[in-house]
């Protein structure tokens, strides 16, 4: 379990430390900003991806949608034609 240090209990403990204590618990304490460095760089990465794969989706989404409206409109166009057709051909029906 990890625990939260104030800086002047930081201080206390560090006053009270030979030199070789205070230089491992300087090197302790570089490697491990070192490695959160490391894992921040990771997950910067990550977002980085990840907002270029959004972008993406979001371009494919764009397109699927225009071309889902313009299938829409056509649909809508040859249902018109059909229902004008047969409307024809029940007036020919009612001619003869």
């Amino acid at each position: 379990m990890r625990y939260a240090l104030t800086a002047t209990l930081r201080a206390n403990i560090v006053n009270g430390l030979n030199k070789r204590e205070r230089t491992s618990i300087t090197n302790m304490s570089r490697k491990l900003l070192l490695d959160l460095e490391g894992k921040l760089d990771g997950l910067i990465g990550v977002c980085t991806s990840l907002e270029k794969e959004n972008a993406k989706l979001k371009a494919r989404e764009e397109t699927w949608q225009q071309e889902r409206t313009r299938l829409v409109e056509k649909n809508e166009i040859a249902r018109s034609r059909v229902e004008a057709m047969i409307m024809r051909l029940k007036s020919l029906g009612q001619e003869s």
